[in-house]
């Protein structure tokens, strides 16, 4: 386990896990997927394209699923919040860091 966070999509690395998310875990299958912060940074901008919302690479993160694995699934929810800690000027060049 890392010490410190790489990723762009610093906000995932939570100090706790909450207790209902938790719960639920034990109660319902979960799979982790681990999301490269190139996809966050597309998923981002698309979203971006798509809806006119920005959102910050965290939630990237998220929809990055949305576009590259769920397609064969035709009702998926998102529960989004634009991006109060990102701008387009930052995530642009956040990709020459990556």
């Amino acid at each position: 386990m890392h010490s410190t966070i790489t990723s762009i999509a610093g906000s995932l690395g939570a100090r706790r896990v909450c207790e209902q998310a938790l719960q639920w875990t034990q109660q319902r299958p979960v799979q982790s997927v681990l999301v490269s912060d190139a996809s966050a940074l597309d998923a981002c901008e698309r979203f971006l394209t798509d809806h006119r919302v920005l959102v910050e690479p965290a939630c990237g993160a998220s929809l990055a699923l949305a576009y590259e694995a769920l397609t064969p699934y035709k009702n998926v929810l998102f529960i989004v919040c634009g991006g109060a800690t990102a701008t387009v000027e930052q995530i642009r060049p956040w990709r020459q860091v990556i």
